[in-house]
């Protein structure tokens, strides 16, 4: 609530201000990194909106998904268990630039702030996650939320009718919280009680590091 609350006042406190923009327009971009071996994007997607040359609000989307399966072979026997890790996170932010123009060429300077969301779990079918054991299954999850602050520097190249590339340097602050979770376990052989559910307890951590090093923006301005 508090992350939209700031949101809001900071999109009011730009539409008030652009009164005097001299054309309105809009770019998308992305990113990739340049010392990457395989030269793959980030999953980096960049809304701006161009109140004039100088100020510009942008919203910008990351995120990632990974699922990793693998094998738990029984000792001794044809068994086979597995075990499933899906990992999943999303991080939306809002920030402004202050931009100075040079013909082509575009610096700038700007803040964001973003809220992150996710979660993380893990599924064990035949296997306690270590070993082998036919009658037994388990499962986990916890959901992962963050808040971040990023002050940052980088510039437009225009190369032709809106097309430009950039990059871009930040400092990030984040304060993140891995929520309490549950792990579930069911043991069909057990004489008592088959399932039984544990707490996880939360983590929560704080971090600050240089963020967008060595990346290279792509996007169009119409």
């Amino acid at each position: 609530m508090k992350f939209l609350l700031i949101s809001v006042f900071t999109l009011w406190s730009f539409i008030s201000f652009s009164q005097d923009r001299d054309e309105t327009n809009i770019s998308i971009e992305t990113q990739f990194q340049l010392f990457n071996s395989s030269g793959e994007s980030n999953n980096n997607l960049k809304i701006r909106y161009h109140f004039n040359d100088k100020h510009v609000l942008r919203t910008n989307w990351t995120f990632s998904f990974a699922s990793i399966k693998n094998e738990i072979l029984e000792t001794d026997g044809d068994g086979v268990g597995t075990i499933e890790s899906i990992g999943a996170s999303h991080n939306i932010s809002l920030g402004y630039e202050r931009h100075f123009n040079y013909d082509k060429m575009s610096p700038y300077l700007g803040t964001s702030i973003g809220y992150g969301f996710g979660n993380d779990s893990e599924y064990g079918s035949r296997t306690d996650g270590s070993t082998f054991i036919n009658d037994f299954n388990y499962s986990q999850e916890q959901k992962i939320s963050s808040v971040s602050i990023d002050v940052f520097s980088g510039f437009d190249f225009n190369i032709y009718k809106g097309l430009y590339l950039g990059t871009e340097i930040g400092l990030r602050f984040v304060n993140s919280k891995i929520h309490r979770g549950e792990l579930k376990t069911e043991d069909a052989s057990s004489t008592t009680d088959a399932t039984t559910i544990t707490s996880i307890p939360e983590q929560k951590s704080s971090t600050l590091s240089l963020v967008n090093m060595g990346v290279v923006r792509v996007g169009w301005k119409f």
